[in-house]
């Protein structure tokens, strides 16, 4: 089972402080292996887990398509199409990791398989996609003001 899409504090700095603008860069989704251990709060730039990416023969990064920021009652959402990593191909990832092209920043990462912590997403000469939540893959959702708060 997929897990949910997760911001990297360093990501979302990126974003707040406008050195990363959603709708208008380019975004590079990479597959990575069981070894890496994500750090929400301290994972920055992708050289420093480049090496964790996935070896798989068939297995390409792709390039997100579609990007749009959108509001629905009280969150607002980033989203982009289903990424589609190939028809007929052997792949192995235990995470897929948002790369912001220009200036290397992870922006954000899921569990491909929650199983458990070393469980894999394989596809043997078969589809690897990655479908996206129709509601957005990355979600802010503001703490509601509560007078005196």
């Amino acid at each position: 089972m997929i897990g949910n899409f997760h911001w990297t504090v360093k990501g979302m700095l990126a974003v707040l402080n406008g050195t990363v603008d959603l709708d208008t860069d380019a975004f590079t989704a990479h597959l990575v292996d069981e070894t890496w251990v994500p750090a929400q709060q301290t994972d920055d730039l992708w050289v420093t887990i480049a090496a964790k990416e996935s070896a798989s023969g068939d297995y390409a990064a792709q390039a997100l398509a579609g990007l749009a920021i959108a509001q629905s009652a009280g969150d607002v959402a980033w989203d982009f199409t289903d990424i589609d990593f190939g028809n007929a191909v052997t792949i192995s990832a235990k995470y897929m990791v948002i790369k912001h092209n220009l200036s290397d920043k992870i922006i954000g990462f899921v569990d491909l398989n929650t199983t458990t912590t070393s469980a894999t997403a394989d596809s043997t000469s078969g589809n690897f996609d990655i479908g996206i939540n129709a509601a957005g893959a990355f979600k802010v959702t503001p703490t509601v003001y509560a007078a005196g708060s």
